[in-house]
């Protein structure tokens, strides 16, 4: 908009505001004026009221005037219809003979009249209503004069308001063309802007409508927008593609780390930060302070830095502070663009700990039980080269020889068995072969097969059920029954003659049932009793080489509980005997028996 026409549209706009706010000067004026006069027709009204109220037939209206003029604050001025002045409120007493007024001279005529007088030299406005009033027979004339704010200090702060409302008038003014303006020129400095976040390649664009008559420019923002579906669709193909890049670093249980040529850090996943125990917001500070002297990842780098020294392969494993055994495999990184430069190198970590310990799990395995197929088969063979010699030995000790290989036969074929009994069990997870059973009464019917053994012992296997109803199991009934014919058998074969073994059942209060078997045998150190449930380990074998037993039956009993989805625990007292518990859930079909 140009300046001229603005500051015409301003001046109109100003002398309209300036002949509104006389009008509404004239009008405030005017209705000021009719408020007077309603309120001096009343305080007239009120005034006869108090004339006749007064007793005698002399009416002081001096008096009156004056008590009444000090009460409203107003001049009253009072004659009769020949103009003789009775009362004035603005003098002690009235010393005038005839009074002529204009107001009161209209009243006389119109009974009721009101005019307006401006005193210049007290610059105040004040306003005469008069009447003609009716005392029982008597009339008078009365004027009430009142006198409102002075005029010059009303006009004055009117006018003030008025010139204060224009500046504000003309600043909105000027503030409603600036926004015009501004909506006028917004699409085109929003396209500016965008087109210059464009040049600089920052942050992701937005389209933008532009609502103008000029066509070109209406051309130039389509063809941006246009521009803008291109990005957009290029970042949203890259972004799905980094998105899936992420989740598979993310997701993979391989550490893996990118080393630039300079050997820093470019890239690590969550699983290389988990195994090396670092956090990449420190790794990728500038000042390096998150390596530690000594650390594995200062290792894992010096090793990259021979690569990117004499471009060889390596691999090789190291010991984490946290005790893991890392095997770690760096490749040398070339780009895929020619010259195909040297850039980086790719550092693989996969966590072998579980690995390693399996494996010496293992050779441990296989080392006890070259040593328990070992023993039997020594003796058997001793034995049978001693009868090779037939004729030289006597009979008794050719019985002897042949009740010995019988015992070490059946000792052999105990611990194939158990073997066998271990494999099935690892080698049976499908489940398909689960049947509902009754624990308590495979409980009763193994103690029941077991009783000769104590019997033999002059023991006592007590039982005590501290169940109501009927308890079910969903498994395999052989293997719960193995599990107690274990637990008794150890309690029958590790406590003294004439003892007990005492057989407790009852349900928890997490819904599973527990069987707690007691003897009162030997009992176990505290150091050996994590170990065991271990294969073939056996408590002080010295001071246990006179019971017989391959250190299998409680590695059974352990892994079919846990097949079953329960537990074994002990709690053993060295020379006062032991407490296995057994803890398996119960079926949610409980009470179909």
């Amino acid at each position: 908009m140009r300046p001229r026409l603005q500051l015409i549209l301003i001046g109109l706009f100003s002398t309209l505001l300036i002949l509104l706010m006389l009008f509404l000067y004239l009008a405030i004026i005017s209705f000021s004026v009719r408020q007077v006069e309603h309120q001096g027709r009343g305080d007239i009204n009120q005034f006869r009221q108090l004339i006749l109220s007064q007793p005698g037939d002399s009416i002081d209206y001096q008096g009156l005037a004056r008590l009444y003029a000090e009460t409203k604050g107003i001049e009253i001025l009072i004659v009769d219809m020949d103009s003789n002045l009775l009362a004035d409120s603005r003098s002690d007493q009235a010393t005038v003979s005839r009074y002529i007024d204009a107001n009161l001279s209209a009243a006389k005529d119109e009974e009721i009249a009101s005019s307006i007088i401006r005193d210049k030299q007290h610059d105040s406005l004040s306003i005469a209503v008069g009447k003609t009033l009716d005392l029982d027979g008597e009339e008078v004339i009365v004027s009430f004069t009142y006198v409102i704010t002075p005029l010059q200090e009303f006009t004055t702060i009117f006018i003030i308001f008025t010139v204060l409302l224009l500046a504000v008038t003309a600043v909105l003014i000027i503030l409603l063309r600036d926004y015009a303006v501004r909506q006028y020129r917004k699409p085109l400095h929003k396209l500016l802007q965008h087109t210059r976040e464009a040049a600089e390649s920052h942050g992701r664009y937005q389209k933008i409508s532009l609502d103008s008559g000029n066509e070109e420019l209406v051309q130039l923002v389509d063809q941006f927008n246009s521009l803008v579906d291109t990005y957009d669709l290029l970042i949203t193909s890259d972004n799905e593609k980094y998105s899936k890049i992420n989740s598979l670093l993310s997701h993979i249980r391989t550490g893996i780390m990118i080393i630039d040529l300079e050997n820093r850090v470019t890239l690590i996943n969550p699983r290389a930060e988990e195994l090396l125990g670092v956090n990449k917001g420190d790794i990728f500070l500038e000042d390096g302070t998150a390596l530690k002297p000594g650390s594995s990842l200062e290792g894992i780098l010096e090793q990259t830095r021979r690569v990117h020294e004499d471009n060889l392969t390596r691999s090789s494993a190291i010991l984490t502070e946290d005790g893991l055994e890392l095997d770690v495999s760096i490749e040398v990184m070339f780009s895929k663009y020619i010259p195909y430069e040297q850039s980086g190198a790719l550092v693989l970590l996969r966590d072998v700990t579980e690995i390693r310990r399996l494996e010496k799990l293992k050779d441990e395995f296989i080392s006890n039980v070259s040593h328990e197929l070992r023993t039997p088969l020594t003796v058997i063979n001793g034995f049978v080269q001693t009868l090779q010699s037939w004729e030289l030995i006597s009979e008794a000790d050719r019985r002897d020889s042949l009740t010995i290989i019988e015992l070490e036969t059946e000792r052999l074929k105990r611990l194939i068995s158990e073997l066998l009994v271990l494999s099935r069990i690892e080698g049976s997870m499908d489940g398909s072969d689960r049947v509902y059973f009754d624990p308590i009464q495979v409980v009763r019917d193994t103690a029941a097969s077991l009783q000769p053994v104590a019997e033999a012992k002059e023991m006592q296997l007590i039982i005590e059920c501290r169940t109501e109803g009927h308890l079910l199991i969903l498994g395999r009934e052989i293997w719960f029954k193995q599990i107690i014919a274990n637990l008794i058998d150890n309690a029958l074969k590790y406590s003294t003659d004439r003892g007990e073994v005492v057989i407790q059942v009852k349900k928890d209060d997490a819904g599973s049932l527990q069987v707690s078997i007691t003897d009162q045998g030997i009992g176990i150190p505290e150091e050996d009793i994590p170990r065991v449930f271990e294969r073939f380990y056996r408590v002080e074998k010295s001071r246990n080489s006179g019971i017989a037993g391959s250190g299998l039956g409680l590695a059974i009993a352990l892994l079919m509980a846990q097949e079953l989805g329960g537990e074994i625990t002990l709690k053993s007292r060295l020379g006062e005997g032991s407490t296995f518990t057994v803890t398996i859930p119960l079926s949610e079909e409980e009470g179909l028996l």
